[in-house]
């Protein structure tokens, strides 16, 4: 299974991960700002299918290596990987580069394509 890069989470990701408040290791809760929720933040990716073993670091370095990483994070719930998490590059431009390229495409990480 492809690991996915998108501007946003899919619809099937649970709405109440994302919130403010919610989860033990939520990733608007450690990395907050004051944009709502849904909101389509133009330097932040979504990425999906990681493996349960892959940490925020290695999520940071792998996609550091795209442009400067502002800051990444993965979506747990009771301590375990939901398999999904957030990339926040300190510009668009390499957002854009990710999703309208062949760059953002079969990525590898950490042996889960």
């Amino acid at each position: 299974m492809p690991v996915k890069v998108l501007p946003q989470p899919p619809a099937t990701v649970e709405k109440s991960a994302l919130s403010h408040g919610h989860g033990d290791n939520n990733y608007r809760e450690r990395y907050h700002d004051d944009r709502e929720q849904g909101e389509l933040v133009d330097n932040r990716i979504y990425v999906g299918g990681l493996g349960y073993r892959i940490e925020e670091r290695d999520l940071f370095y792998f996609f550091d290596t795209f442009g400067p990483v502002q800051h990444a994070g993965i979506i747990t719930e009771g301590g375990n990987s939901k398999g999904y998490g957030f990339v926040t590059f300190h510009c668009k431009e390499v957002v854009k580069r990710l999703l309208d390229t062949e760059e953002g495409v079969g990525l590898v990480l950490k042996g889960r394509n």
